[in-house]
């Protein structure tokens, strides 16, 4: 079987996007973008993530503040992915 990793939609993408400075770059949301919109193994990435306490980056398209969020409140790796607000759009207020 092959890992989930070969299969994401991230496979071809710099890592460096992964891993922005801040949760509230703009970076951060291209990468969310990448995995709400094209990654077929989102779950499974954020599910590595959480099960591998990964501190950094953007995994299964939460960062890293969504997913400690996400562990304070016990949710599935499936509840954390419904309950993310969608990345910010650029000029949007909020």
């Amino acid at each position: 079987m092959t890992d989930w990793r070969h299969r994401a939609a991230c496979r071809d993408t710099d890592p460096e996007l992964f891993f922005p400075i801040s949760d509230t770059s703009s970076v951060a949301d291209a990468a969310i973008r990448i995995c709400r919109t094209a990654c077929p193994v989102r779950q499974e990435c954020l599910t590595w993530a959480l099960n591998n306490g990964e501190q950094h980056g953007v995994w299964g398209g939460l960062t890293e503040g969504q997913r400690r969020r996400a562990q304070l409140h016990r949710l599935t790796p499936a509840e954390a992915i419904a309950l993310s607000p969608a990345p910010a759009t650029r000029g949007a207020q909020q």
